[in-house]
């Protein structure tokens, strides 16, 4: 009786410490067509009233593999917004990757020419 209660009152212990650490979610934004003069944009959205720490963006090429190449590491204020790889010309598709997001944080995938928006798609989690 006493190991049982006692491996009962380690789960949940466990189950606690787990809950406390978050939702650590992965948004993928699958490649959008762009041209050569396009800008390719990955945005993220912090809808929380906390800084988040430690966001990872990937930029996903057109066969949807990670480009070791684009990868950026940064900080969202909160209730605020983070712009990242900007990236001009350099492929005929553009895709995203956010890691390390949590319920409150949402992303997006925009490809825009002279300034203009052609195209925006929002990101989704992924288990990738």
């Amino acid at each position: 009786m006493r190991r049982t209660m006692a491996m009962m009152l380690a789960l949940v212990g466990i189950m606690a410490v787990g809950a406390s650490q978050g939702h650590a979610a992965t948004l993928f934004c699958p490649p959008l067509p762009v041209a050569m003069d396009d800008v390719c944009v990955c945005k993220v959205f912090n809808y929380d009233d906390k800084t988040v720490e430690g966001i990872e963006i990937i930029l996903v090429l057109a066969d949807g593999t990670r480009s070791a190449k684009f990868k950026e590491e940064f900080d969202i204020l909160q209730n605020n917004s983070a712009e990242k790889f900007e990236v001009i010309g350099a492929a005929t598709n553009c895709g995203c990757e956010v890691l390390k997001v949590g319920k409150k944080q949402r992303a997006s995938l925009s490809d825009i020419r002279g300034g203009v928006l052609l195209t925006t798609a929002q990101c989704t989690e992924s288990n990738r």
